[in-house]
């Protein structure tokens, strides 16, 4: 909807007449301004980021579910420390108290509950990461059997062969953009763990 304004303005050329014309012309286009009609801006769709880690290391033992080991747990800090600025909005975990440890510190910070996801259930993980969190960041704390997986269902290449026992430092960045082909990065983090 465009606004056309028409002035005819006498204004007769005296002092008085001077000043009328200067405050006249002066605020005209402060008056425009405010009745100018704001295009309607189109929204540029942004990516959807998916971080993917394997947990921490773990105690060994018997335990079918060891806790983290005090290596573990500076790895867990690590990982929050490494992450803390780009804005993570939610925090999916197998139901492993490894897997939780890895992810609270930074849950913690961000005031995040900690959302539990089945860990062979790779396509529902997916469905619900671009249902309930399209266009936003992620992380995904996995296992060393599961991590490549959880990356292939988000539809990425897996950017390593396979990830051993000692394998504790990578950590990938997935990104989904709105149209366009999935990306992604191995990065390290933390203290080198990889052999």
């Amino acid at each position: 909807m465009k606004t056309i304004l028409i002035f005819n303005v006498d204004i007769s050329k005296s002092g008085l007449g001077l000043f009328r014309r200067a405050l006249l012309w002066g605020l005209l286009p402060v008056f425009l301004m405010g009745c100018a009609t704001p295009s309607a801006a189109v929204p540029v769709p942004r990516e959807t980021t998916v971080w993917v880690v394997r947990h921490a290391e773990k105690e060994t033992g018997e335990s079918r579910d060891p806790p983290l080991s005090e290596v573990g747990k500076v790895r867990a800090a690590d990982l929050a420390r490494r992450l803390r600025g780009e804005g993570v909005d939610a925090f999916f975990v197998s139901p492993t108290l490894r897997t939780k440890a890895t992810a609270e510190p930074l849950a913690r910070a961000s005031g995040k509950a900690l959302l539990s996801y089945e860990p062979k259930d790779f396509k529902g993980l997916r469905e619900r990461i671009l249902r309930d969190f399209r266009e936003k960041t992620v992380l995904v704390v996995g296992h060393s059997n599961t991590v490549l997986e959880i990356l292939e269902a988000l539809g990425a290449q897996r950017p390593v062969p396979a990830l051993a026992d000692e394998d504790y430092d990578y950590l990938f960045q997935v990104t989904l953009p709105a149209e366009g082909a999935v990306s992604v990065k191995a990065l390290r983090y933390g203290a080198e763990h990889h052999m």
